[in-house]
């Protein structure tokens, strides 16, 4: 029997009109406004990609990459994933062992856990989740730092927090259950520090799927 791995991939934005559609519905290099700062996605910011991934050959195995746009705010979210799971991403064989891996930055880090929370709860098996600098918002999904829900065999969280602010309504910080990794001092305050930190956390999460996809 082989092993099926599904990697779904989450993209931050502010866009509500592709809230939740697939990532080719904002082609890469469209610029969307989030939080009154303008990002660049797709080769800018390096986002975990099934052009990215690409089809690595490994015997036994078999992996297919779904790309979305993040949904936007909590009632969004938390109808997402039953969404996803029965959509598009149902044609995965059942007769398959299926395996997930679930990548997230900015407000995608937050439709991540949301995600991989669902699926624990319906009992999938989740190897790995990676948040790339996952902009929480507070009073509204900031209690996931808390308490996510997510269980997988590997949980990696990067992000930085030099432009948290009391007065800014936007959260990057670290997540209980995740092995966190703190930018800080990889930040050029000169420069977007969220932007440097997602570009960052996007590479290490291309290279920690690949790796799982790999070895697990």
């Amino acid at each position: 029997m082989a092993k099926a791995f599904v990697c779904l991939n989450f993209y931050g934005h502010g866009d509500p009109a592709v809230a939740g559609l697939p990532a080719t519905a904002a082609p890469f290099g469209a610029f969307f406004r989030s939080q009154g700062r303008i990002i660049r996605r797709g080769a800018t910011l390096r986002a975990v990609s099934a052009s990215r991934i690409g089809c690595p050959q490994v015997a036994g195995k078999k992996l297919a990459v779904f790309d979305y746009n993040a949904a936007l705010g909590e009632e969004a979210n938390k109808a997402l994933p039953a969404k996803l799971i029965t959509g598009e991403i149902a044609k995965c064989s059942d007769e398959d062992q299926l395996f997930y891996m679930i990548t997230g930055f900015s407000s995608g880090g937050v439709t991540a856990i949301h995600v991989a929370a669902y699926l624990a709860r319906i009992g999938a098996k989740v190897v790995y989740v990676g948040l790339s600098d996952s902009a929480f918002q507070r009073n509204e999904s900031d209690y996931l730092m808390l308490n996510s829900g997510v269980r997988a065999d590997y949980m990696k969280n990067y992000f930085q927090t030099l432009e948290n602010d009391p007065k800014n309504p936007e959260i990057h910080d670290a997540v209980a259950g995740f092995t966190n990794f703190n930018l800080d001092d990889r930040m050029d305050q000169g420069s977007d520090l969220h932007q440097q930190a997602v570009i960052i956390g996007n590479d290490r999460m291309c290279d920690d799927v690949i790796w799982c996809y790999k070895n697990v």
